[in-house]
């Protein structure tokens, strides 16, 4: 395989530390400066934790950062005397001199912790936080202060080539015009959950919850529901301020597949993965859903990046980013908790393929851990006190739940069933068709694709001893297994983290017989890269007619109940005034089952009545305007309303799949019975 050309130019990773004699060499009047400041603020934070007397954590945790606080004022006094340290600046600058970081840096990193500590302890579990500025200051500053604990001014890099960010922008561009327009209508109907999270983000921007760091619906993290919330701020409560967000983070992920092909193996790599990932069906259709499990892929590929780099260069800036990319994205979607034990995997794997890397590396990976509990410490310590967070959607999802659930359950049977989930969750990629949140009938990679991924696979499996390959097949293997070991395989929803390396594998694959041929026929080169671009060209037409006609037109992966809901959401919104909707839909579905209604029309009241028309406990029109909605199942109270309000207007709304959805009698202004 050929060997990647750098992304950027660094120089070694040995000049990216201070050396075991920079704690002495330190300007003492800046240093000074600091530890006076920092001891200072320390001080401050402590009595003002001490007034907070709604919680006795905060107070507990006054006095020891008091201490700290002195001591930080000690050493600043004694800073300027470098002839004759103090104890304690001894003992600050010991560290120092082992991470390769000044003193003052190690001050920085002792606060990032302390920040994160009060945060977490400060973000109470409830949807309003007591103190806003207390947590969310010290969660923001923790995050600052954990990056200037290991930034390292004046290193020489160059920049990405221009190149390199041209043809990132192009294929933002190309992805961008695939999943951002329209999405008011493709797919075509608001679906409950996409609602649910909009009427999450509603709550923050009405006031009803303020705290970032408790669990919001579905026991997601609400940090997530900001997202939405701002655009929703901007468009108001559409359906295209919920899907924007996903269409521009499925646009990013493309643009990342490239720069980490890029990264490491070759432009040609990267390009051809990206523009799969750009056409590919699979990953259109999520970046067209206002979830938040589109997030997780472009979390996976912007860590992946960052941690190759920083292995690579061994720059402390490269460490903590991808810290701070693991915990920012432990608050999306339940597959990046998966990125945490990648991690782990990876260091494993290329400690025991490169021992010397270790060596040059732990210092960062002490950095890369300080900034994920940085970042982490609120949502680490919100399960800790609510743990059922952590496990409710875990147990939701686990296959063995099923099983559980069947009769004659015993455990040779749990044991033989397993294994064929597991196969079964590695076939979701290539030839078992997904289900769940996308019934396309067809699985995450289409024929052409599938085929190139497959024989990408193997072709990294030959070699081993490369760590790229151990990068790219553990990331496709772990969404396959979380994928098999959860309910409905392979369900689509968890396979979106898989989508970005499954296409750059293919792409790896395309790009590097294209290599081999070439070596061949040097003359043939351009025949060679026209070749591979209509193949690549071809994957995307027949994604893209696949998508946006065959699926499109057949209108799947919607239910009844939803698109009732659609209907009479665009029905109501176009309505002025006081309107009141009285809903038969028992037992099949009620008003407010389905979010989307609450969501695109709050200012319609809707009522629920659970029993057949004239029964007293129903209840009674009270609005100007009234629309009596019956769903399939009711027909016969249709005419029974006509006779009871006579004078009113009966619309019929039907779906271009499922037929008759239902009969709307519309009465405006309502005239009360005599």
């Amino acid at each position: 395989m050929q060997k990647p050309p750098p992304l950027m130019s660094d120089t070694p990773s040995h000049h990216d530390v201070s050396g075991p004699d920079s704690g002495g060499r330190t300007s003492p009047i800046h240093s000074q400066i600091i530890f006076l400041s920092g001891g200072a603020i320390l001080a401050i934070l402590s009595q003002f934790l001490r007034a907070q007397s709604y919680s006795q954590t905060l107070i507990g945790l006054s006095i020891p950062i008091l201490i700290l606080g002195i001591i930080f004022v000690i050493v600043g006094f004694k800073v300027e005397d470098t002839s004759k340290p103090s104890l304690f600046f001894t003992v600050i600058a010991w560290p120092g001199r082992k991470l390769g970081i000044k003193p003052h840096q190690v001050m920085f990193l002792i606060l990032s912790l302390t920040c994160a500590l009060v945060a977490a302890s400060a973000a109470d579990t409830g949807p309003n936080l007591i103190n806003p500025l207390l947590a969310v200051g010290c969660w923001i500053a923790g995050i600052i202060l954990g990056f200037l604990s290991g930034w390292m001014p004046g290193i020489e890099k160059r920049p990405i080539p221009w190149e390199a960010l041209a043809w990132a922008a192009a294929l933002m561009l190309v992805a961008y015009l695939l999943r951002g327009i329209d999405t008011n209508h493709i797919p075509s109907a608001l679906t409950g959950d996409e609602a649910s999270f909009g009427l999450g983000a509603v709550g923050f921007l009405n006031g009803t919850w303020n705290n970032i760091f408790f669990f919001n619906w579905y026991s997601f993290p609400a940090l997530y529901f900001l997202i939405p919330a701002g655009f929703i701020h901007f468009l108001g409560q559409t359906t295209q301020a919920l899907r924007l967000p996903a269409a521009l983070a499925g646009s990013l992920t493309v643009t990342g597949v490239y720069l980490l092909g890029r990264l490491l193996y070759n432009h040609r790599t990267g390009l051809f993965g990206a523009l799969f990932l750009a056409g590919l069906h699979f990953h259109i259709h999520f970046s067209r859903l206002g979830l938040n499990n589109i997030w997780d892929g472009l979390f996976f590929v912007l860590t992946a990046a960052a941690f190759w780099r920083a292995w690579q260069t061994g720059r402390r800036t490269y460490f903590l980013t991808t810290g701070f990319l693991i915990g920012l994205a432990l608050y999306f979607y339940i597959t990046a908790k998966i990125l945490p034990i990648l991690i782990v995997l990876w260091v494993i794997i290329f400690w025991l393929n490169d021992p010397p890397s270790f060596k040059r590396n732990w210092p960062g990976l002490i950095f890369m851990l300080c900034m994920v509990i940085a970042v982490s410490a609120p949502l680490a310590w919100g399960y800790l006190k609510n743990p059922n967070d952590f496990f409710a959607p875990f147990n939701r999802v686990l296959v063995t739940n099923i099983f559980a659930q069947g009769d004659n359950a015993t455990f040779p049977k749990l044991f033989l069933m397993l294994p064929l989930q597991i196969v079964d969750g590695f076939r979701g990629y290539i030839n078992l068709a997904t289900r769940s949140w996308y019934v396309s009938g067809a699985p995450v990679l289409r024929p052409l694709q599938a085929v190139l991924f497959s024989l990408g696979f193997i072709t990294l499996l030959i070699n081993l001893r490369d760590s790229r390959t151990w990068l790219l097949v553990t990331w496709a293997a772990s969404i396959a297994l979380a994928g098999g070991l959860s309910e409905s395989t392979p369900a689509a929803q968890r396979y979106v983290a898989g989508a970005p390396v499954v296409v750059l594998i293919a792409g790896f694959f395309l790009a590097e017989i294209g290599n081999r041929i070439q070596n061949i026929w040097p003359h043939r080169r351009w025949w060679i890269l026209g070749v591979s671009s209509m193949v690549v060209v071809s994957a995307m037409f027949s994604d893209f007619i696949f998508y946006f006609y065959d699926y499109y037109s057949l209108n799947a992966g919607q239910d009844i109940n939803t698109k009732i809901a659609q209907h009479l959401a665009d029905y109501l919104g176009q309505k002025q005034g006081d309107w009141q909707v009285i809903f038969y839909g028992e037992p099949f579905m009620g008003y407010n089952s389905i979010s989307s209604i609450r969501y695109l029309v709050p200012f319609v009241k809707g009522m629920d009545a659970k029993k057949p028309w004239g029964d007293p406990t129903n209840p009674r029109p009270t609005a100007k305007n009234v629309s009596f909605v019956f769903i399939r199942g009711h027909e016969k109270e249709v005419e029974q309303a006509q006779q009871t309000y006579p004078g009113g207007k009966l619309i019929l709304q039907t779906d271009r799949v499922f037929g008759m959805l239902d009969w709307i009698y519309e009465l405006s202004p309502f005239q009360p019975e005599p």
